[in-house]
């Protein structure tokens, strides 16, 4: 959304559609050919999945659009590089910790199911800010403040 946005601020409506279409497409096809191919168990897994990296991969051509046109008007190859890069680390280690979690609890019954999806939301939400954090994002504090922002009470 941050570049999508970006990108609406240039009077550029047309990339992100464009770019919203090619992933729309690309995670369709995804759904349709691999998904089906998982068992009953992994299925939501498996669509989960293909979403997420879907989005990422539009989050990144995105994201690399707008550091052409940030760098094309004199400004750093680091501006949009370096927070993309530790949202990417953060994130990916907040899913492999996060999923772990989700594994060690188990999925027994719908109460136990619940737990894990409960504390497995609350080890990723942890993990990614402090990992961002660490890695020179906003602090746990801002990051908090920050999510209601621009939003009237």
């Amino acid at each position: 959304m941050f570049f999508t946005r970006a990108l609406y601020a240039t009077a550029d409506t047309r990339t992100p559609a464009l770019v919203n279409l090619a992933l729309v497409a690309a995670t369709s096809a995804v759904m349709l050919t691999a998904v089906p191919q998982l068992t009953n168990r992994d299925l939501v897994t498996g669509l989960a999945g293909a979403f997420a990296f879907g989005n990422l991969g539009g989050a990144i051509a995105l994201g690399v659009l707008v550091q052409r046109r940030i760098t094309a008007l004199g400004g750093g190859t680091m501006a949009v590089l370096a927070p993309i890069g530790r949202s990417v680390a953060a994130a990916g280690l907040a899913a492999v910790l996060g999923y772990g979690c989700s594994r060690a609890i188990g999925w027994s019954d719908k109460p136990v199911a619940a737990l894990g999806v409960a504390l497995s939301a609350a080890v990723v939400l942890v993990v990614f800010v402090s990992v961002n954090w660490a890695l020179g994002g906003p602090s746990p504090r801002l990051a908090a403040t920050s999510l209601g922002a621009g939003v009237e009470r």
